[in-house]
């Protein structure tokens, strides 16, 4: 459990506080000049808890996080924030949470700003707050509770709710103990990329992949037999690809190119098409290549010009030209073709799925550091 592995490890402190968000019905980020900030989300009971809720009840239960972060957008007319349904109802009544609910960064903003929910700050402040959420990231609170205390507009038993359940959290994290009483304060820059750290970061990106087709057991690929590869896409030697979204900054990156010229000297780079082009005019190069190798490998996919943040697609094709440089190239291809896709979101590849062109086809997601020779560890 990724909550425990952050929150456990001490019998009387956390390690960390581990955050589960968006909560909840976050499901749309800018399309048609609805934004996630105004989005309001229409959900019935059975999708509200069949589908939606499930995650953060195990979060809250299995995980016993110590902190939910309460999302823009609004759930069938009220905003996540001011949700007592859902952040005192689901979280704390029916799930037995105990820490504290932070508000998305300018959250509690847009419930006044964007969804027109309440029409002063003061009903604001007593709206969130009497919700249950606990912190604000951003400056309303910080800027206005002080005043909607003296105008009345909030009751301080209900500010207080809300800092009690944040010093609890500090207190379970020893923030007000003696520092030699906590198990990780002597953390330095030396325990941060030690050998086991690099060997888990590896094991973790091997183990992410999902083989999705294997046509007559073709993977893993004898080295013995293989002298050549064509290494062809938009993402087969990209190193920016393999960190996906709110990465921190690796030591290194392996790209694919990197990571195949481990098992095989002779690997001959093409990248057909770029990422969201239409510019078919490189395809040759990559079709020349596949005539060539022993092996072929296609790493396409997205990247974060294609999702991301604030960032929508219509549809879960592969963007441009990509179909159509893995069909030219998979027809032409000398030897084998392994379909490499690199994507955090959906990706429509059923054309490929029976086609007798590609051998086998692999999803990685965004695998990290280690991307590139956890992808050739997969294949060899």
């Amino acid at each position: 459990n990724f909550v425990r592995g952050m929150q456990d490890g001490d019998d009387r402190y956390l390690k960390t506080s581990s955050c589960c968000k968006h909560f909840a019905d976050y499901n749309l980020e800018d399309s048609e000049g609805v934004t996630r900030f105004n989005f309001d989300a229409q959900v019935s009971d059975y999708d509200q808890n069949d589908t939606y809720l499930v995650a953060f009840k195990y979060c809250v239960v299995g995980g016993n996080a110590s902190s939910v972060m309460c999302s823009y957008n609004a759930e069938n007319g009220v905003p996540s924030c001011a949700n007592k349904d859902l952040m005192t109802g689901f979280l704390r009544d029916e799930y037995g949470f105990d820490g504290y609910i932070t508000s998305d960064c300018g959250a509690v903003n847009n419930v006044q700003k964007d969804h027109h929910f309440t029409n002063s700050s003061g009903a604001t402040i007593q709206a969130v707050f009497s919700a249950g959420m606990d912190l604000n990231c951003g400056g309303f609170t910080q800027k206005n509770t002080a005043q909607a205390l003296k105008d009345g507009a909030v009751n301080l038993s209900t500010v207080q709710s809300a800092i009690y359940h944040d010093t609890l959290v500090q207190m379970r994290l020893g923030l007000f103990d003696d520092a030699s009483l906590l198990p990780w304060r002597d953390l330095t820059a030396d325990d941060v990329c030690t050998s086991s750290a690099l060997e888990l970061s590896l094991s973790a990106a091997r183990q992410s992949i999902v083989l999705l087709k294997n046509t007559n057991d073709v993977l893993p690929l004898d080295k013995a037999q293989i002298s050549s590869v064509a290494n062809i896409g938009p993402n087969a030697n990209s190193e920016s690809v393999m960190h996906g979204n709110y990465a921190g900054i690796p030591p290194f990156t392996m790209t694919a190119q990197q990571g195949l010229q481990a098992y095989v000297s002779d690997v001959r780079y093409a990248m057909g098409v770029a990422m969201n082009s239409w510019d078919t005019s490189q395809v040759q190069e990559a079709i020349d290549a596949a005539k060539e190798a022993d092996v072929t490998v296609l790493v396409f996919g997205l990247d974060l010009s294609i999702e991301g943040e604030g960032n929508d697609r219509r549809d879960i094709a592969l963007p441009g030209s990509q179909y159509e440089c893995i069909e030219a190239v998979s027809e032409a291809a000398k030897g084998p073709v392994v379909l490499v896709i690199l994507s955090g979101g959906c990706v429509d590849i059923s054309a490929f799925k029976d086609s007798q062109h590609i051998d086998a086809i692999i999803w990685a997601g965004y695998p990290g550091m280690y991307g590139g020779t956890a992808i050739a560890d997969v294949i060899f």
